[in-house]
C-alpha cells in the first residue's frame, strides 16, 4: 500500500468524507511530485498525520455544533483568501506549519468574520493588540512576526453580518499565488548566485550552504509565512 493510499484509508477510518479525503490527497500528491521528497519523511507516519489533519489529534474534534477546515496560502494572497472564507463563516483560531490556518464554523448560527494583519516585532505585539481592541479586534494568530487579528463582521455591518446558511467548505486546501512561485525563483536564484560567488572566493563549500539554508528559511517565514514548509497538509 502506498503512503497516500494509507493516509487515505487512515483518515477514511476517522470520519473524513470521501470528497475532502480526495481533494487532500491529491494536493499532497501533487506537492510530493512537485518537489521529489519522500511523504513519510515530509509528513511522518500516515497515522500520525491522519491524527494531525483531523483536529490536531484531538479526539474529541470541534464538537457536534462546529466543523473545522483548514488551508494553506502564500503572504501575497492570504488576507484576501482569509476575507474570503470569513464571509463563508469560517473563524481563524490557529496556525501550524504542517496543517496551515485552522478555522471554525459554528453549525447552529454561523457569522461571517472579518480578518486584520499586522506585521510587528516580538516586543511590540502587547502595544499592537492594545492600539486594535477599541475596535474589536481580537488577536486569532501570532506567528513570527506576523500578527493576525479577527472580529465578527457584525461589528462592522450589523446584523448583515449573519449567515442564513453556511456554504459547503471549499475542497482546495492550497491557494499558492503567481506572485508566491516568482518570489521562490528569484530568491532560489539569488541564493545560488551567494553560494558561487562564496565558494568561489573562500572555497568554504559547507559555510555557503549552511548561510544559504538559513537565508532560505528566513526568507520563506518572513515573505512567505503560509508557505510549503517541511511538512505541508
Amino acid at each position: 500500500m502506498s503512503y497516500f493510499d494509507e493516509l487515505a484509508a487512515r483518515l477514511s477510518d476517522r470520519g473524513v468524507p470521501a470528497a475532502e479525503i480526495r481533494g487532500t490527497v491529491d494536493d499532497l500528491a501533487a506537492y510530493i511530485a512537485e518537489s521529489g521528497a519522500d511523504p513519510a519523511e515530509e509528513f511522518g507516519p500516515a497515522a500520525d498525520f491522519a491524527d494531525e489533519l483531523t483536529h490536531g489529534g484531538d479526539a474529541a474534534g470541534p464538537g457536534p455544533d462546529a466543523e473545522i477546515w483548514r488551508f494553506h496560502a502564500d503572504a501575497f494572497n492570504e488576507m484576501q483568501r482569509l476575507k474570503e472564507f470569513g464571509d463563508q463563516g469560517w473563524e481563524l483560531e490557529n496556525y501550524d506549519m504542517k496543517v496551515g490556518f485552522t478555522c471554525r464554523r459554528d453549525l447552529d448560527r454561523p457569522q461571517r468574520w472579518e480578518y486584520h494583519r499586522e506585521m510587528v516585532p516580538t516586543l511590540r505585539r502587547k502595544a499592537v493588540a492594545e492600539r486594535l481592541a477599541p475596535e474589536g479586534w481580537e488577536l486569532a494568530v501570532a506567528w513570527t512576526v506576523w500578527m493576525y487579528f479577527k472580529r465578527p463582521k457584525s461589528a462592522s455591518v450589523g446584523p448583515a453580518g449573519e449567515l442564513d446558511a453556511a456554504p459547503e467548505a471549499p475542497a482546495r486546501h492550497f491557494f499558492w499565488s503567481k506572485r508566491f512561485y516568482v518570489f521562490i525563483a528569484v530568491y532560489s536564484a539569488f541564493l545560488v548566485g551567494v553560494v558561487l560567488a562564496w565558494v568561489a572566493l573562500s572555497g568554504d563549500v559547507s559555510a555557503a550552504v549552511g548561510f544559504v539554508v538559513g537565508a532560505l528559511v528566513a526568507g520563506l517565514a518572513l515573505v512567505v509565512p503560509m508557505a510549503r514548509a517541511r511538512r505541508q497538509r
